[in-house]
């Protein structure tokens, strides 16, 4: 396959489709998006360019080296000084370039959108760089996160944009294709039957795991209350969000859920109030409560009986 037709083919698929069988590290951040509304798909061969902090003479000189039909990549470096402006990118258009992807800013939005140019940047600002830094062409940037080389294929639209490496990208592009086509062709009563059941096993397979999980927490030999795993859990870096969103709920609610249970086998109607979604939805932080605790070591022995109290909740209504 010629590098044209690879080009054409790619530009047919949107980067959705290539995240279906590529890996995050393909995909550059999302602060970088298009500048300006109803932008075009585009794909083609990357041109790397590496910027000097407050220095745009590299970009201005790639506008003129960069072959026909190729993608500008550039690492900007910040976001203090524009990069390029209206006139440089209608000397890009003109002389064939596809389009900017640039981990930075640039100027004279109006004019770029009146020109139709495609440009994919974090944003704009009027202050032009410098044009005093030298730096090689053509070697490998890290742009938006994701390490780009010369020949290295780009697609880009609203969703988003992707590089193939070069040495993979007919091989990639077929996979895509056939994943396209395969969901192109079904109905969607038919896709919502296969997801239905991909979802039903996956998460039985998680409940299953979450569970097996649970019942080896017996072994661990640090033992902490609920309150305390609240503490525990919270002071790990990674895991706040988690605790404010599990472990905060589970302990707001535990202590209403059992004075229901309680009031309801004392023929109080509270009980029935909680039956169902809330039961069914405890029960499932409390799976989660058990996996997070048993990968930090906790037991979580007095969580055991209210488990029996909201499964008979979830079942006997």
């Amino acid at each position: 396959m010629q590098t044209s037709e690879i080009d054409m083919s790619f530009s047919d698929l949107a980067t959705t489709d290539y995240g279906n069988v590529l890996g995050r590290e393909h995909f550059f951040d999302h602060s970088i998006k298009p500048l300006w509304c109803d932008m075009p798909r585009i794909s083609g061969p990357a041109y790397t360019v590496q910027l000097a902090t407050g220095d745009n003479l590299m970009l201005h000189s790639a506008i003129y080296n960069a072959p026909k039909g190729s993608i500008l990549v550039v690492d900007g470096v910040d976001c203090q000084h524009a990069v390029a402006g209206g006139n440089v990118c209608a000397v890009a258009q003109r002389r064939g370039i596809k389009g900017f992807v640039i981990a930075g800013v640039i100027r004279d939005l109006e004019e770029i959108t009146d020109m139709q140019f495609p440009v994919y940047a974090k944003g704009i600002f009027p202050v032009p760089g410098k044009k005093e830094k030298y730096t090689l062409p053509n070697t490998p940037v890290v742009c938006g996160g994701v390490t780009v080389h010369t020949g290295d294929i780009i697609v880009a639209d609203a969703e988003g944009i992707v590089s193939i490496p070069q040495s993979q990208a007919e091989h990639v592009f077929k996979l895509a294709k056939q994943k396209w086509q395969v969901e192109t062709n079904i109905t969607l009563s038919q896709w919502e039957e296969q997801h239905k059941q991909k979802i039903e096993h996956a998460l039985a397979a998680a409940k299953q795991d979450a569970a097996n999980l649970c019942s080896e927490d017996k072994q661990r030999e640090d033992i902490m209350t609920l309150s305390e795993l609240q503490k525990h859990i919270k002071s790990f870096d990674h895991a706040p969000q988690l605790a404010d969103h599990y472990f905060l709920k589970l302990i707001e609610e535990v202590g209403e859920l059992s004075e229901a249970i309680r009031k309801g086998n004392s023929g109080q109607p509270a009980a029935n109030q909680l039956k169902g979604s809330i039961a069914e939805e405890l029960y499932d932080v409390l799976y989660y409560v058990c996996a997070l605790a048993n990968i930090h070591h906790i037991d979580l022995d007095k969580t055991h009986e209210l488990k029996e109290q909201l499964n008979k909740m979830k079942y006997n209504r």
